[in-house]
């Protein structure tokens, strides 16, 4: 995977797994001997690994920051290509997510999305040195962000929403300052006709413990006095989310007498890698149980038709 040059030219780079994938090595071979070197190696026994972890090298071509779920949550890290960690830039009991918002050499400093408040599916911004010290959050928890830093690193655009609250554009100061609101969604349609918010449910697993969650979509002349069929909208696998931040407009198979709702299973990305073990060399199988276990959460309503 990855196959490519090393910034000088002199290595072929790669990453190479053995056939159950959970052990990855990222190489430097010399292209005249063909002889490899392993520069990191990740192992992940109960299940699989990362084929392709984020990695950006730094402007000198020897250094490079690299992604890892080597604890049970995906962290950054910085290396050189010697295979010598530098340091560990993150350190998080949550996700840091793979694409790097900025990395200011200058400045030292490198900014990226993590996972950190009470809600896994909000991300916010966040800074930290290139020495792995000072890290910071900028952005409100409350929130689910996307960011767009300003090319000098002074400010940034901010979109901020959840599931029921409509995006909001602020401008930023580099300390997570509000400098000016740019943007207010307009909600008056959404309103006047009469479309309802999507509820964010939550259920146990098909283990009885695990917490889950799931969209739920309401027609816009629901009547709780009424009983509606249930539409479930699925996809099955890795790191595949049913419930998110992000606002959402009602399934509009909902006006046709239905309630729609799309689930979470114990394969949801954001949770860690020790959540996804779950569904190792049982894909579809674990995945399905948390449907069947979602749709029932459902029954005690008395407007889900359960037949």
């Amino acid at each position: 995977y990855n196959v490519s040059w090393s910034p000088d030219g002199s290595e072929l780079l790669c990453n190479r797994t053995n056939r159950r994938q959970n052990v990855m090595e990222f190489t430097a071979c010399n292209p005249e001997t063909g002889k490899c070197r392993v520069v990191v190696r990740e192992e992940w026994l109960p299940s699989w690994t990362e084929n392709s972890p984020a990695m950006r090298f730094l402007k000198d071509g020897k250094r490079f920051i690299w992604a890892s779920e080597r604890t049970g949550w995906r962290n950054f890290y910085l290396y050189n290509l010697n295979g010598k960690l530098l340091a560990t830039l993150t350190n998080h009991p949550f996700e840091v997510v793979a694409n790097i918002v900025r990395v200011d050499e200058e400045a030292g400093t490198l900014y990226y999305m993590a996972r950190s408040g009470d809600n896994h599916m909000k991300l916010q911004l966040h800074r930290v040195g290139l020495d792995g010290k000072g890290d910071s959050r900028l952005t409100d928890p409350a929130f689910n962000h996307t960011v767009d830093i300003a090319p000098d690193g002074k400010h940034f655009i901010d979109i901020a929403q959840t599931h029921d609250s409509p995006p909001a554009t602020r401008l930023l100061d580099a300390e997570g300052r509000v400098v000016e609101e740019l943007a207010k969604s307009d909600a008056t349609k959404f309103d006047q006709l009469g479309l309802k918010r999507d509820e964010l449910i939550k259920y146990k697993a098909a283990d009885g413990a695990t917490d889950l969650y799931g969209l739920l979509h309401f027609p816009s002349n629901f009547d709780p006095n009424k009983k509606y069929p249930l539409l479930v909208s699925f996809y099955p696998g890795p790191a595949t989310n049913g419930a998110r931040e992000t606002f959402t407009l009602p399934n509009s198979i909902t006006e046709y007498g239905f309630l729609v709702a799309t689930l979470d299973s114990r394969a949801p990305g954001g949770r860690g890698k020790r959540f996804l073990d779950a569904i190792y060399m049982n894909l579809g199988v674990v995945e399905m149980d948390d449907q069947a276990a979602g749709v029932k959460s459902l029954w005690s309503r008395p407007y889900v038709d359960k037949n």
